[in-house]
């Protein structure tokens, strides 16, 4: 189940839970928009949950995922900075700013940020799970992985039954 072969050791020189990258979202000749992305904790997931107001309801509609595809990249956003030649530059990092800000954004702007995102990056580091599973048919014998899930979810997953 557990594959420790395939698990990437940290190998930055900053700590994790301080390690950042910074992309640029946006740029004309007055404004330029900066976003930095982070690696996720409990505490930001559980902040998160509590802002977006998660149901039972809507945990059934995604599909079993507690979070949308947009609040899962919302947790990876540390800061949004706004910097333009004519007025001061604006940073937040407070998830209860950024949340309205990605939400509220036009479909452009979220595809932006959707890409920008460096998932890859963050993702490597995580453990993987999963079973090899050997087709059972005995003209075909494909072997394939057949994936658990991402522990960190299940986690926070078993943890919200709690409070229901």
């Amino acid at each position: 189940m557990f594959h420790p072969e395939e698990m990437v050791i940290w190998d930055k020189r900053v700590d994790p839970l301080d390690y950042e990258i910074k992309k640029e979202l946006y740029s004309d000749e007055n404004t330029k928009i900066n976003i930095t992305f982070k690696i996720p904790t409990e505490k930001d997931k559980i902040e998160l949950f509590s802002i977006s107001k998660i149901n039972t309801r809507k945990i059934e509609d995604n599909k079993g995922l507690v979070f949308t595809t947009l609040e899962y990249i919302i947790q990876y956003i540390k800061s949004i900075e706004f910097t333009s030649k004519t007025k001061n530059i604006l940073l937040t990092d407070l998830t209860t700013e950024i949340y309205p800000f990605v939400a509220g954004s036009n479909l452009m702007m979220q595809d932006k940020i959707m890409k920008s995102m460096p998932e890859d990056e963050f993702l490597k580091y995580q453990p993987k799970f999963y079973y090899n599973v050997v087709c059972k048919n005995p003209n075909c014998n494909h072997e394939y992985k057949y994936n658990i899930g991402n522990v960190e979810d299940e986690f926070f997953r078993k943890t919200l039954s709690l409070y229901r």
